[in-house]
This record gives structure tokens, C-alpha cells and sequence, in this order.
């Protein structure tokens, strides 16, 4: 059986609570210097993971304990250290892939690249599948609705990084009335623009105000690396789609309660064949309906069901690797998950109450009259 690796970080100081108690208990102060001298260790394993081809594999859960701001504030080459043994932790256990998830693959510069010169195994960071079933949820939606991307302007924020960067690669041809690409640093975002443009002739909006672009947008994929919330319940256009990839997320938890004519989801989600399970549950935060998880630890475990032992989505994504996973995930039975946000499983259900509800404001709009 092939066996997996997969590094975790803290998401927020809460999580703490199941699975790491006696730190919890500290006093606030003490927390982060606990987690940063805590060594890396395996939480989890993911046990019964069965293809619909027949094969299998089994999954180590190492963490690294940090949490976002952590990895933003401690020196790189501590961060590296961490993510390091986090890693060695995978391959004692007998792990020939191991994944990255979330911070551990987009803080340090060519971090990928760096841990698996270090490791006798293949490393990926699960990005490529993040990818796809962003833009595979995005697309369900917009067709659920009755939606044309004809009428719909399209803003991708965090443009410039790993996730975002590729998501416009692959929207870039798509036929929505405007493309706006949304990020800090602007002159990235220029070399972006002008990427696309001389590859398809597209030309692309530049925006560095993600409040601004989420207020006038129709489709929103937020994808950036920040640890903090950057979007909030007021600045939505109604109507609209907010696909929120990033981990932590960046649109507020309260947006789905206060927004019911916001239609916002959580990307990066897959539902993977039944009967796996994660023993102790360390996800179970998060709030995952049973056999949903993660698409960077899904892409991992694709990888190891498929024997796959080379690194893989390392450094620059590619298109190519995104179609690939893509087609692993087919063929051993993965699928884009159907939709949740902070409330919960977004059923037909609320759909059908959100498409009547457009409905009516589209009928009483000025505009219709």
C-alpha cells in the first residue's frame, strides 16, 4: 500500500483545543513561543483510503504547529526548519509523497523547491487540485443560477500568487464581460496582464483595492496568502459569487448570515471516495461533512493512490499539472464537493430560495421597469 505524507499548520489558536490541550491551556502570551519551540509531529492518520480502481493508501498528518502569522513573522530559515521535520516526521512513517499544505507552501520563496531537495521522497504542494476545483465550483454555480458569463464581471484577488496567478492563466480565455486581476503589488500584476495579453490578446483590468473590486464584481475568487479577514459583509455587490480559496479565509465568517444575497462558498474543496477516515479527527474544526477534505491533502493522496513518487506542483504550477490532477481525480473517483460556507451545506434548498430571491430584485430594479 502506498503511504502519504501531509504537513499541516495551525489555522487559529481555537484549534488548538482538540488535539493539543495542554497548550491551549497557556496563557495566551506563552502560545506562540510554545508552538515555535514545539518540535513538528504526526497528529493523524488517514486510514482506508480506497480508489474506485481498487488501489489504496494510507496517510500520515504531521503539523508543524505554527499558526499564519507565525510564518510571517519568524525568520525563514526557522520556518523551514519546522516544515523540514514536519516532512522527515512523513518519510520515517514510510510516506513516498508528501504534501504541503497550505502555509508551508506559499510563505517562503521556493519552499517546494527547498524541501525537496532535502528529502529522499517526491513533495507537491497540492495547489494544482486547490485550482481546479475553484474554477470547476465557480463554473456549477454560475450554471445553477442561470448565470451568463457574458454578463458578468470577473475579479480574481490574489492574482499574483501561486493559486491566483494560475486560476487567471486558465479563466483568461473565458467569455466573461470583464477579467479583473486583483493584488498588492501592482507591478506584478502588470507583468501579469501583459503575459496574458501577448498569449491571447485578453486584456485584463489591474486593481490593487480588493474592497473596491468585490463591490463591482459579479464573480469574486479570493486566493490570497494574508492571515487576517480582508473582505466583509458590506462590501459585496448583491447577487454575486464570492468563491473564498484562501486558508484562513478571507472573506468574514458573518457574510453568509448577513448576506443572503451573496452567494459565498468555501473553494478547495473535494469529496473523496467513501470509507477513508482520519483517526483522531483533526479536522473535524473545520466542519467537513464526512469524506470532504482539503484538495491539497486530496492531491497528495491522488498522487500516492496513482504510486506517483516525483515532485509534482512545485515552484511555478503549471496548467498542464492542474489538467493532470484533474484527470486523476476522475479516474480514481474524486470530485469537486458540493458547496459550504460558514452556515453550512448549501443545499438545492437555499439555492432555489437565493435564485427566487434575485429574481424579485431584478423584477423591482429601476432598471426593469
Amino acid at each position: 500500500m502506498n503511504k502519504f505524507g501531509f504537513i499541516m499548520f495551525t489555522p487559529e489558536v481555537k484549534d488548538l483545543k482538540e488535539y493539543a490541550p495542554t497548550i491551549y491551556r497557556r496563557p495566551a502570551n506563552q502560545i506562540k513561543k510554545t508552538l515555535e519551540a514545539f518540535p513538528s509531529a504526526e497528529v493523524a492518520r488517514v486510514m482506508n483510503l480506497k480508489s474506485i480502481t481498487g488501489a489504496k493508501a494510507e496517510g500520515i498528518l504531521a503539523t508543524t504547529w505554527l499558526l499564519p502569522e507565525q510564518y510571517l513573522e519568524m525568520s525563514h530559515s526557522k520556518i523551514l526548519g519546522k516544515i523540514l521535520d514536519a516532512a522527515r516526521v512523513c518519510v520515517r512513517e514510510g510516506a513516498s509523497i508528501v504534501g504541503l499544505g497550505g502555509y508551508n507552501s506559499i510563505v517562503l520563496p521556493g519552499a517546494g523547491l527547498t524541501i525537496a531537495q532535502n528529502m529522499p521522497v517526491g513533495v507537491t504542494n497540492g495547489n494544482s487540485y486547490t485550482i481546479m476545483s475553484a474554477i470547476e465550483g465557480v463554473d456549477t454555480i454560475i450554471d445553477r443560477l442561470g448565470y451568463r458569463k457574458e454578463d458578468l464581471d470577473l475579479v480574481v484577488i490574489g492574482a499574483s500568487g501561486s493559486i491566483g496567478s494560475v486560476i487567471i492563466e486558465m479563466l483568461a480565455d473565458a467569455p466573461y464581460k470583464s477579467i479583473t486581476i486583483c493584488g498588492r503589488n501592482k507591478v506584478r500584476l502588470e507583468g501579469k496582464a501583459n503575459k496574458i495579453f501577448k498569449a491571447t490578446g485578453k486584456q485584463l483590468l489591474i486593481s490593487t483595492d480588493a474592497k473596491q473590486c468585490a463591490k463591482t464584481c459579479d464573480v469574486i475568487i479570493s486566493a490570497t496568502s494574508t492571515p487576517e479577514r480582508i473582505l466583509e459583509p458590506e462590501d459585496f455587490k448583491s447577487g454575486s459569487i464570492v468563491c473564498d480559496v484562501a486558508l484562513p479565509h478571507d472573506v468574514s465568517e458573518s457574510t453568509a448570515k448577513e448576506r443572503p444575497d451573496v452567494y459565498v462558498f468555501e473553494g478547495g474543496l473535494v469529496e473523496i471516495p467513501h470509507g477513508h477516515r482520519i483517526t483522531p479527527d483533526v479536522l473535524k474544526n473545520f466542519k467537513l461533512p464526512r469524506n470532504w477534505n482539503f484538495a491539497c491533502l486530496a492531491e497528495t493522496a491522488l498522487l500516492a493512490l496513482e504510486g506517483y513518487q516525483s515532485n509534482f506542483s512545485l515552484d511555478r504550477i503549471s496548467v498542464e499539472n492542474v489538467r493532470y490532477i484533474s484527470g486523476l481525480a476522475q479516474k480514481h473517483g474524486f470530485r469537486t464537493a458540493p458547496y459550504k460556507n460558514s452556515l453550512g451545506y448549501i443545499g438545492d434548498e437555499w439555492i432555489n430560495q437565493f435564485c427566487r430571491d434575485q429574481s424579485s430584485a431584478r423584477a423591482e430594479s429601476p432598471q426593469s421597469a
